[in-house]
C-alpha cells in the first residue's frame, strides 16, 4: 500500500501550465485566474500525485505526511 501525501499548494507561484492536471487531473485544476487549486486531494493515485508535483515549473505543489 502506498501512502497518500499531503497536499497544498501555493497558487502565487503559479506559472499555469497545466503540467499538474495532466499527471493528477482528478487532485488539480486551473482556477479561473489559471492557478493551480486542489479539487480532490485524494482524487488520484498517490504516484500520480508525486509526478504532478516533481514535473510542477515553479514547484507549486507541495507533499507532506498525511
Amino acid at each position: 500500500m502506498t501512502d497518500r501525501p499531503r497536499v497544498n499548494v501555493t497558487p502565487e507561484t503559479c506559472a499555469g501550465t497545466g503540467v499538474c492536471s495532466f499527471y493528477a487531473s482528478s487532485t488539480f485544476a486551473l482556477d479561473d485566474a489559471g492557478k493551480v487549486s486542489v479539487i480532490a486531494e485524494d482524487g488520484d493515485p498517490a504516484e500520480d500525485v508525486r509526478n504532478a508535483a516533481d514535473a510542477c515549473p515553479t514547484r507549486s505543489i507541495h507533499l507532506g505526511i498525511a
